[in-house]
């Protein structure tokens, strides 16, 4: 007969239920590595448009934070840890602080 024991259907909810919350993870993970992508390109993008409208200290460290982010984008997505996601997260997030201030002088072009 094709129809499955308890212990299979059972065994299939489980199996269900791991693959949920690694597809959950593995959906978070490409969340935070798009984000960072955006992010990158975001300020780097800005910072070739404001070009000498921001001081050598500054372009400094919106470089540094470009450079930290481009650092945590090298591990393929799948092969990052949980650890690799929150430093990525967090060097997209000072990236973000770093480079909000070029990103303002670069959109000032468009209006």
């Amino acid at each position: 007969s094709g129809r499955m024991s308890d212990d299979e259907i059972d065994a299939a909810i489980r199996d269900a239920e791991r693959y949920a919350e690694e597809d959950a993870v593995r959906a978070k993970n490409a969340g935070a590595v798009d984000a960072a992508r955006r992010q990158l390109a975001t300020v780097e993008n800005a910072l070739a448009r404001a070009g000498k409208r921001i001081d050598r200290d500054e372009r400094k460290r919106v470089k540094a934070a470009c450079a930290n982010v481009a650092r945590g984008l090298r591990k393929k997505p799948g092969k990052m840890t949980d650890a690799d996601i929150q430093a990525l997260i967090a060097a997209t997030e000072e990236l973000e602080r770093a480079g909000a201030h070029v990103v303002e002088l670069a959109s000032q072009d468009k209006q």
